[in-house]
């Protein structure tokens, strides 16, 4: 699934902008995308200090990370 979407937002110079909170999915996207990640980002949406803050990791961070098993959701 990952595959078809990244070609065809690639392939259509589009974005694709989805929200999950599996993990398979994320580690799904990260094999689809083999070693071009430059153009995916993640945003994740935590509270610290009880206030909502947003955390982005950009392609590379977020493949080292996944490939690390650390938590990216």
């Amino acid at each position: 699934m990952w595959r078809s979407l990244l070609s065809f937002a690639r392939e259509y110079d589009s974005q694709l902008i989805t929200s999950t909170h599996n993990e398979e999915w994320i580690e799904a996207l990260i094999e689809a995308a083999g070693d071009d990640v430059d153009d995916i980002a993640l945003w994740r949406i935590e509270r610290v200090q009880g206030r909502p803050t947003v955390r982005q990791f950009f392609g590379k961070t977020l493949k080292a990370g996944v490939d690390a098993g650390g938590e990216v959701r």
